[in-house]
């Protein structure tokens, strides 16, 4: 988690699998999800960003601008997001 807040993560994806299972906290679950969005206010998604990566070192990037907005779901947790990545 420092190496993300050193360079300043706003966006982290399947920060579920970067979870340790059982966890080395006692009383503490997904402690990777828990710090990104609650101490360092981050997002997390399942976004697939390959393409996006992709593109990027194609183009001889190393940061793109993502942009996700999830639609507007009534009682819903977790919806689909419509992710544009902006070179």
């Amino acid at each position: 988690m420092p190496w993300f807040e050193s360079r300043g993560a706003a966006f982290m994806g399947r920060a579920a699998a970067l979870d340790v299972v059982p966890p080395l906290v006692d009383g503490v679950r997904l402690a990777v999800r828990l710090l990104t969005l609650a101490a360092m206010g981050s997002a997390c998604s399942t976004t697939r960003l390959w393409r996006p990566a992709e593109t990027a070192a194609s183009l001889n990037r190393r940061e793109f601008a993502l942009a996700a907005g999830p639609p507007a779901v009534e009682n819903g947790r977790g919806p689909p997001v419509n992710a544009l990545a902006i070179f």
